[in-house]
């Protein structure tokens, strides 16, 4: 590991420095790619965080290939690796950056990002060009030096000049009072004329921000549910003016739809549409459950604990936070009266009569055996047609072991418990090992995938994962997103399992995200592993040992590679974090190698020296007991 190592066996870093940069020159009769301005800085050498203070002076001047991500990202975690050695192999022809739109949500709505990671390559602050490639470190590179032109390009967005707040619509009223006259126009609410808008009557309240691509396309339908005269006013709040209310009501992502109505605020999770939010505005808010409105001044914050896969973050910029709670191994006891309610809320609970912290932790503790997924229905190859054939599916594409899909599983569990009342909308799921032909089907690569199943049609989502835009996407999927024919059963043949192999000549087995856990748990031999990345110089001096040992050691135990620039997943499971990194697994604990790596030093920590080494469980692992004994 890093910071183990000997000074003569320095390793490299995931952002190193590579000291042999030399610019490929162009084909004779090509046509070289556009590259920085004579006077412009030469290339960064490492990952640079653009922020809204340097954004514009840094992308200003050069060729620069961003990323806009967000910290809770599964996919921008698997990322990382590969982003922080990009530098390294871009030859000096462009700049690597990278944008946390967490933070930098000015920066986020000017270039109108609407999922993580983003990738965009900025010519000279002049042309934008959107990246929708392979996220390998050779792709990356081939498209920021030239593979750029192919693609459609946008001009630089400017800075967005300041903000002035919005004018207030609604009418002034006092507190206590007749029904209100709601009149046929969204009305707007501000921090100054909220608590006399909202205090008599029933209203139902959008809080969104202006860049926001799904607040655009509800504002047409938002708009047409305040001219239909119903008997509830139709309100919104704009999240970037109105910063203080947008944390008093605790707002997690945009849009946010609320309902307050005789001091209570009712949490909207059905269908974005005017008949939806008409039935809940009637009549079905009362069966749901409520809480106070929140007094002015109140700061709400994001609970702590386990958060199912969200963030702890910004509360005021719409970027996800927690909305779901799994209890996992902790202590009820010790857990907030909000993670109490999520966790119970998530299985389809009922929580009403729960009046003490006592009773949650009493409901949870009897509950705790329910799985989190308990509304999800699985689809197998068997069953597939015959279910999906009426209705709509939204679908969860998992697959073993896939630690992002363990995760993702309890906001999936939570997201079929509140549409489980849709008469019209099924949240289901499909596993890759007991459903080969299906996954095989929808040509299923990357896990998890989600996609809406509707009239023999298949939609892609690629969206975030908060609930919100999953229900979204689950509303109105089929209408904004380009459709593909669902495939017939027998038209597509499924691929063989992947297992892992060695090279032509070679005996060092070749690791990947779909064999690493096959090969290295199946049985008892142990496994001497080197994780490394192909551009690395120690990986490059270390591979001709390595192809010895693996020979030598045939018989003994077995030696593996894992190309981390390609096995992201793999490699983010193991915390991979310089090259070469050499780890041993055996009976399923995990052990770090900081000897000297020499034919001599490999085979004695791997036959004898790792039990004298502390392990730990290596991740992926089965229990001890259920480890295959050939």
């Amino acid at each position: 590991g890093i910071g183990h190592q000997t000074a003569s066996s320095s390793d490299c870093p995931a952002a190193e420095k590579h000291s042999q940069r030399q610019a490929d020159k162009p084909a004779a009769g090509s046509k070289a790619a556009p590259g920085p301005k004579a006077d412009a800085p030469a290339a960064h050498e490492s990952v640079v965080a653009l922020t809204d203070a340097n954004f514009d002076n840094s992308v200003g001047k050069g060729n620069w290939l961003v990323e806009f991500y967000a910290p809770w990202c599964g996919h921008c975690k698997n990322l990382a690796p590969t982003w922080d050695k990009l530098p390294s192999v871009a030859g000096g022809k462009f700049s690597v950056g990278k944008v946390d739109c967490t933070v930098e949500t000015g920066i986020a709505k000017r270039f109108a990002v609407q999922g993580y990671p983003t990738i965009k390559f900025i010519s000279g602050g002049r042309k934008v060009y959107d990246y929708a490639g392979d996220r390998s470190a050779d792709a990356f590179k081939a498209f920021a030096t030239g593979g750029y032109r192919t693609a459609s390009a946008t001009d630089f967005p400017a800075a967005a000049a300041p903000k002035k707040k919005a004018t207030p619509k609604a009418t002034p009223r006092p507190a206590d009072g007749p029904e209100p006259s709601y009149g046929s126009e969204v009305n707007v609410l501000t921090d100054s004329n909220f608590d006399s808008t909202v205090a008599s009557g029933t209203w139902l309240i959008k809080f969104y921000a202006p860049w926001c691509g799904h607040c655009k396309s509800l504002a047409p339908t938002w708009d047409e549910l305040a001219a239909a005269g119903n008997k509830f006013g139709v309100a919104k709040v704009d999240c970037t003016v109105e910063t203080e209310l947008a944390a008093r009501f605790d707002i997690q992502s945009y849009p946010t739809i609320k309902l307050v109505a005789a001091g209570q605020v009712y949490d909207f999770n059905g269908g974005r549409t005017v008949e939806g939010f008409t039935e809940f505005a009637t009549t079905g808010y009362s069966s749901a459950d409520s809480i106070d409105v929140p007094p002015k001044g109140t700061k709400a914050k994001a609970p702590t604990g386990g958060n199912g896969g969200g963030n702890q973050g910004c509360k005021t910029c719409g970027n996800p936070v927690p909305d779901v709670v799994s209890l996992g191994d902790r202590d009820p006891e010790k857990l907030s009266v909000w993670e109490l309610k999520q966790i119970l809320r998530a299985k389809g609970l009922n929580i009403k009569d729960c009046r003490e912290k006592a009773d949650l932790v009493k409901r949870v503790l009897d509950t705790k055996d329910i799985p989190e997924d308990a509304n999800v229905v699985e689809l197998t190859d068997e069953d597939f047609d015959s279910k999906i054939a009426k209705g709509d599916w939204l679908v969860v594409f998992n697959k073993e072991p896939c630690d992002e899909c363990k995760t993702f599983a309890v906001r999936w569990g939570k997201l079929a418990t509140d549409l489980k009342s849709s008469k019209t909308l099924t949240v289901a799921k499909v596993n890759k090992a007991t459903s080969p032909e299906v996954v095989a089907r929808f040509k299923v690569t990357s896990f998890p995938s989600i996609k809406l199943i509707s009239k023999g049609k298949s939609y892609d989502y690629d969206g975030s994962r908060t609930l919100g835009d999953l229900k979204y996407f689950a509303s109105s999927g089929s209408k904004r997103t380009p459709g593909t024919d669902v495939a017939e059963r027998g038209s597509v043949p499924i691929p063989e399992k992947a297992v892992a192999t060695t090279a032509e000549g070679s005996d060092v087995w070749v690791l990947t995200d779909e064999t690493f856990d096959d090969a290295v748990y199946n049985g008892t031999d142990a496994w001497l592993l080197e994780f490394y990345a192909p551009w690395c110089g120690h990986c490059k001096n270390l591979a001709p040992t390595w192809e010895e040992l693996a020979t030598a050691a045939k018989g003994k135990f077995n030696v593996g590679k894992v190309d981390c620039t390609v096995e992201t997943a793999t490699a983010s499971r193991f915390g991979i974090q310089g090259y070469p990194s050499i780890k041993l697994v055996a009976a399923g604990q995990l052990y770090e190698y900081n000897g000297e790596r020499t034919i001599d030093g490999f085979t004695q920590f791997a036959t004898s020296g790792y039990k004298s080494a502390t392990g730990k469980a290596s991740p992926g692992a089965p229990p001890a007991a259920s480890l295959k004994d050939e």
